[in-house]
C-alpha cells in the first residue's frame, strides 16, 4: 500500500492531453471574438450618453397677450441648467398627450411644432448650460389645460436627457 501512494506522488506527468486542447480552443475562440469586435468597428458603435441637467415648463403664460406676427400661445421652455452641453443636431424633442399618442417629434424642422420661432438654431449649435429653447404650436396642435409629456432625446445614444409632464395654461 506504501507503495502505491509513493508512486502516486512520484508520478510528474502534466496535464491530460484532451483537457489542453480544449483550453487552446477556448482561448482561440475569445481572441477572435475580441479581435472582431475590434477590427468590424463594433466597439466604435457605443456613445456615451451625455450627463446633464434639463426642465421643460409650461410658457404660454409668459407669451399669451404679446403682440406679434406670430401666435405664441401654448409653448414649452426648455432650459440647461448644467452638465454637457447639447450639440443641437443630435437633440430630438417628443411632445405626446396625456394618453400617450399623437406623438409629435421636433429636431429642428416641424409642420406642428417649432422651435424658437425668432431663429431656430442650426444642427451645429450648442445647447449649454444657462440656455433656454422655446417651443411652439401652429395649428392650434397644443391646447390649454392639457397635460402633455416631453421628452429631450440625444439621438447618438438614444438616451433620455429629460421627460416631464407639462399641463399648459
Amino acid at each position: 500500500m506504501k507503495a502505491k501512494i509513493k508512486a502516486m506522488l512520484d508520478d510528474d506527468r502534466g496535464v491530460s492531453p484532451v483537457i489542453g486542447v480544449i483550453l487552446m480552443v477556448a482561448i482561440t475562440v475569445i481572441l477572435a471574438a475580441v479581435i472582431g469586435t475590434f477590427v468590424l468597428g463594433l466597439g466604435d458603435s457605443l456613445q456615451q450618453a451625455p450627463q446633464t441637467s434639463v426642465s421643460v415648463s409650461d410658457a404660454s403664460a409668459d407669451f399669451g397677450t404679446e403682440a406679434d406676427t406670430y401666435t405664441k400661445a401654448d409653448a414649452f421652455v426648455i432650459s440647461h441648467s448644467q452638465g454637457d452641453a447639447l450639440r443641437m443636431g443630435d437633440v430630438r424633442i417628443v411632445v405626446r398627450n396625456e394618453d400617450g399618442s399623437n406623438a409629435k417629434s421636433v429636431d429642428g424642422i416641424s409642420n406642428d411644432l417649432v422651435l424658437n420661432s425668432s431663429g431656430s438654431p442650426s444642427a451645429d449649435d450648442e445647447f449649454s448650460v444657462g440656455d433656454t429653447l422655446t417651443l411652439e404650436a401652429n395649428n392650434d396642435t397644443l391646447t390649454a389645460d392639457s397635460t402633455y409629456t416631453v421628452q429631450v432625446i440625444h439621438t447618438p445614444s438614444e438616451t433620455t436627457v429629460t421627460s416631464t409632464e407639462v399641463t399648459l395654461r
